[in-house]
This record gives structure tokens, sequence and C-alpha cells, in this order.
């Protein structure tokens, strides 16, 4: 038996707190008891069908320990999570010394949730085609990253790193501790009630912070990966990697030295490693090796240092064709430190008015949110006295008015946003579509209309803090009525996504909650400007049925989906590598016609080197080029 204070008082705070509290039942405890058994063994790996009933004995009881704060189901679920742990292990050693046949025609369902629990000698059948997978993940990588080798050598090496990747994975799995295992089973309870939830360790806030205030200690750049090697993505300006100039967007990240100074081939690693190896102390060294587009290597050695993302910036977007003048503002983040993202965002407004710009794009791609107070401030730059927000808790209902009557710009506006744009994002983006002030271009965005606070716990007896809860106290919406809330905010101009075809954001997890809209308080029906979206959106389609890049985007967006819909896969080679170079192989490239010339106001040589810097970026973007052509349409059709 686990006696657990900390479990005890997040079961008191939820019910007397969260939003909307679910009632500690037989129902409840079920929930509980899955979500509990897909976080310790998601895949089905671990847990026979045997030890699976003899759990589900206690499922319908987990709510009445809970109340009590003693868990007897907690401790045998560990036992048996980890002698399974350690009868996997054996069958994979013992698959992993025989000879792998390679083109059989074996099948392997992939998703947990279509799986069923087994026997442990189906178990041990599905554990030989796990690891057969992996093998044949790592065989095509070696195909891919060392064609010079021969095909038994390029098998040797793959089998290595298979070898090496359970190695670690073992270690990893049984250096799990019992706070560990409790954390995931309080995490359970949480995201049973809803998915934005949840407790986070002492270590896990630290983490949290760092990214909420957008600064943290590494190299600056960011990657994504690729059929082998990963590619960076962006180095982040006046950031460690960009101070040394030698470490550019598009270059490959070849391998990176450890602690030990020792190289670690990244090809294949997953992401997590990869920025592992990354990060480190402020003033220590590592050395990256890198590819660029001309087959350039170099080893380049960089100091981590403090890394601050970037804040507000503007720029002037002039179209060589009509000479319009178009304002660009991107909002990365709803900050409130340095003077506060309002201020920045008027500072910025009004140095574009002062050029005289016909119309602004304002972008709030990949922006999660932030502070709703600094949104409801720039809301009110747009609009003269209207509802802002209105903030719906258990116990109360606040409006949020925009409190200053000018309007700081009156122009044509558009917003642009994707399913990265989150909860301030879309509070924003959702009051500019009610009011019909701008016109929203992008993807459907994340769904995030609830409002989260911390609650501190600490052991009453040694005074240690335990963590905090990250709890969901309020539902926000719209000055008008309307929740963003698991349906997000849907743009009048929908732009091709790599996702277009998948559940994303809110509505893709489990326990995410739904709430209607409020009743809304005035009508905003203007045909006029409805007739203005409707004929931009159709020029708009046009031109996307015309782009190379988009259509491209929309033939990944269908293998995606295809992908994520048929789970079950060949573990033939010959079948396997055919796919995996078909989805794989789908690298995007963006070849846009320079018809904008994008310039800004830099007022200090430090501006003028991060103007270039974005610059560079924002010539390339294909996004950014057809949202400039819906406004040029814009001020064509409106004059």
């Amino acid at each position: 038996m686990i006696d657990s204070p900390l479990i005890t008082e997040i079961v008191d705070i939820v019910a007397e707190r969260h939003i909307s509290p679910k009632a500690l039942n037989d129902e409840l405890s079920l929930q509980i008891f899955e979500t509990f058994l897909q976080k310790i063994d998601v895949d089905k790996l671990f847990i026979t069908l045997d030890e699976f009933e003899i759990l589900q004995s206690a499922a319908q009881s987990l709510d009445d320990e809970l109340r009590r704060g003693s868990l007897t189901f907690l401790p045998e679920a560990i036992a048996i999570l980890f002698a399974g742990i350690e009868r996997a292990e054996g069958y994979v050693d013992d698959y992993l010394q025989s000879e792998i046949e390679l083109f059989t025609d074996e099948r392997l369902e992939t998703s947990g949730k279509k799986r069923q629990y087994v026997n442990k000698q189906a178990l041990k059948q599905r554990w030989g085609l796990t690891v057969k997978q992996k093998y044949l993940e790592e065989l095509y990588l070696k195909e891919v990253v060392e064609s010079h080798l021969s095909f038994a050598e390029q098998r040797t090496i793959a089998l290595q790193q298979t070898k090496s990747f359970y190695r670690d994975y073992f270690y990893e799995l049984k250096s799990k501790s019992k706070d560990d295992l409790i954390e995931d089973y309080v995490n359970a309870y949480l995201s049973c009630n809803d998915y934005q939830s949840s407790f986070l360790s002492p270590e896990s806030r630290a983490e949290w912070d760092v990214q909420f205030n957008r600064n943290f200690v590494g190299v600056g750049i960011s990657i994504e990966t690729t059929i082998d090697y990963p590619k960076i993505q962006e180095v982040f300006f006046d950031g460690p990697a960009w101070k040394t100039q030698k470490i550019q967007e598009g270059d490959i990240l070849m391998k990176i030295s450890n602690k030990e100074n020792q190289w670690v081939d990244v090809a294949g690693l997953p992401l997590k490693k990869v920025t592992d190896l990354l990060k480190g102390e402020k003033g220590s060294k590592v050395v990256l090796r890198t590819k660029n587009p001309q087959k350039d290597i170099k080893d380049i050695e960089v100091e981590r240092g403090q890394i601050f993302l970037s804040k507000t910036i503007s720029f002037i977007i002039n179209d060589q064709e009509t000479a319009a003048k178009i304002g660009y503002i991107s909002l990365p983040r709803f900050y409130s430190a340095d003077g506060g993202c309002a201020q920045h965002v008027l500072d910025e407004l009004g140095k574009l008015s002062a050029q005289n710009v016909e119309g602004v794009l304002l972008d709030l791609r990949n922006n999660q949110g932030g502070s709703a107070w600094e949104a409801r401030e720039i809301i009110g730059y747009f609009l003269s006295g209207n509802k802002t927000m209105q903030m719906v808790s258990r116990d109360d209902h606040r409006t949020y008015q925009d409190e200053d009557p000018a309007v700081q710009y009156a122009g044509k506006l558009i917003v642009m946003v994707n399913e990265r744009s989150s909860s301030a994002s879309e509070l924003l983006s959702g009051n500019l579509q009610d009011y019909n002030r701008a016109i929203i271009v992008g993807s459907q965005t994340f769904g995030k209309g609830t409002v989260q606070r911390f609650v501190e716990i600490i052991d009453d007896e040694s005074s240690k803090k335990l963590g905090d809860v990250k709890l969901t106290i309020a539902k926000f919406y719209t000055g008008n009525g309307r929740s963003s809330q698991y349906h997000g905010i849907v743009p009048d101009i929908i732009l091709p996504s790599e996702n277009r075809y998948l559940e994303t954001g809110e509505r893709a997890r489990e326990n995410a909650l739904v709430f209607e809209d409020l009743a809304p308080e005035t009508s905003n029906s203007a045909p006029d400007f409805e007739q203005s979206i409707r004929e931009l959106d159709k020029l708009s389609k046009a031109r996307q049925v015309q782009s190379a890049y988009f259509q491209q985007v929309e033939k990944k967006a269908r293998l995606k989906e295809t992908a994520d819909t048929h789970s079950t896969i060949s573990l033939n080679y010959q079948e396997f590598k055919r796919k995996k170079t078909n989805i794989d192989g789908q690298q995007l490239s963006s070849n846009t016609a320079e018809k904008i010339i994008i310039s800004t106001i830099a007022t200090s040589k430090f501006e003028g080197e991060k103007a270039k810097y974005w610059k560079s970026k924002l010539q390339k973007d294909p996004y950014l080029y057809e949202s400039t052509a819906i406004m040029l349409d814009y001020l064509k059709r409106d004059g």
C-alpha cells in the first residue's frame, strides 16, 4: 500500500477549484484505470491478458482509494509493470540473437489503441515484430546515409544500432522510480477531468517556466527530423549559433560532441535525444558537425548561452506590380515582460502608419498564447469600446471591455493563424472575426479556451515543495460570447496544411472539455464584408491550385492521412522501404517568385542586423506570400 498526502490534496484541490470537476464514482474510476494503463503501457507490450484481468478487478474501486489517499492498486500495477519490463527485455535479447528475415510477409499493428491484451506467447511474437520494425528503420537509414557500404555491412551496423537502442530503452524504463509512477497516476486522474490539467514536479515546473518566459540556455537552433540527419530549421537571432556566422538554416546536423567530448552520430535519433545533446550549462561548449547544401562539412564550436526568443517585429511589404505598401507585424507570444507585447505592437503600428501602409498583416502563427491582459489590450487597438473577453468560473462571470474608445488602427487587417495558434491568439483572432474587423487566414487553430492557475503543494510535515497542480479554473469567450475551446477558430480563408486531414489540437485529445457558446449580445451580420471574403477566398483557391508549393503540401497531407488511417504496416523490407521512401521523401521546397520586397525601418545597427535576419526568412515564406496576395486583392476590391 502507498500512502500519499500528495494524492489526497490534489483530489481536494480539484473538488474545490476545478471549473467542472468530475464526480469520484465508478465511471471516473474506470477512466482513470484505462488512462493510467495507457501511460505506463501505451502499446500493450508489457502487460499480458492475465495480468490485465488481475488489475481490472480493481478498476472500479480507484475512486475509493483516491478518497482515502491509500493506494493498493498502484503498487500491484508497479510490480506487474516491472516484471513485464524484465520479461520484455528477455524477449528482445532472444530475438536479436536470431537471424532476422527481411523479406517474409509479416505485418505489425502499430496502433496501441487497436491492439488487444494477449497471452505471453502472443506478446513474445508482438515483441519480435516490434524489434524487427526498429531494425528495418535502422537498415533503411543506413542505406540512405551510408550508401557506399555493402548491404551486408549496412545490416551489421543496423543490428548494432538496434541493440544499442534497446539497451538504452530498457535502462530508462528500469530507472523509473516509485515517485515517477505516482506522478503518472496523479496525472491520469487530473487528465480525466480535463486535458489541460496536470501535476508538475518541481523540475517539470522549472522547464515550463523556461518555455513560458521564452528564454533558456542552449546553442540557439531549432531542428526538424528528416529521413536521415536532422535539418537546422531556424538559427535564433543573436544566439550563440547565430554569432558564429557559420551555421545557417538548411544545414544538416551530422554529429554533436557529448560531455566526454566524443562524437555522437545523430542520424535517426529521436528529436528529444538530439535536443538533450544540445542542452547544457551556460558557458559550456559543444562542437557541432554540419553539412551545408554545397556539401561542405564543418566542425563548429559553440559556447552555450542565454537564448531570448524573438519578440514583436514589423516590416513593410512593397508589391512590385501595384506599388502597394503593406505592413507586417509578427507577434510570436503574448508576453508581459520588457514592457509587454501590447506596447510593442502599438509602437510597430505607429511606425507602419507613419509610412502610410494601406493594410496590415498580423502574424499569429505558432503563437501559443500567454497573457490574456496583453491580448485584450491589443484587441482594443482595432475596435472602439467593444467587449473584448468574457470569463466564466464556477462562481463568477466577468466581462472585459475595451476601455479606450479610440481606434489605434482603422485600416484593412488580415490575421494569419495556424494549428499551433492557441489560447490568447484565439481570443484575439476570434474577437476580430466576430466584429468583422479582420479577415482570418490560415488553418483551424488549436482550440484552447480555458484558463489555468498553478496551485503549489507543500508537504505539511517536511515543508518540502512537492510540486504544482496546473488546474483549469475558468473558461473564456470572445466579447460576443463565442468559445474557441475544442473547436478553435476556423479561418475565413483556409490555406493548405500538412495536417489538414488529421484531428489536431484539443480535438485530438481525450477528455478535452467542450463548451457551448454564450448567447450573443449583438448580431454582427455584414453582408458586404462577407461577400468580400467569398470573393477573396475564390481568388486565393485559384492561386493555391496553381502553386507548386501548396500542391506539395496537399500531397503530403494526403499521405499523412493515409498513414494515420492505416496503422498496420508490412515488415517485408522491400514493401517497408517503398512506403518509407514515398512518405519521408516528400520534402517541401518553396520557389516563390519574389514579387514582393520586404523592407524595415531600422533605428540602430543591431535592429538592422535583426531585420536582415527576419527578412531572409520571410522572403521565402509561401504563406506570407499568399496572405499578401489576399491583401492586394482586398485593396483592389474595396479601394
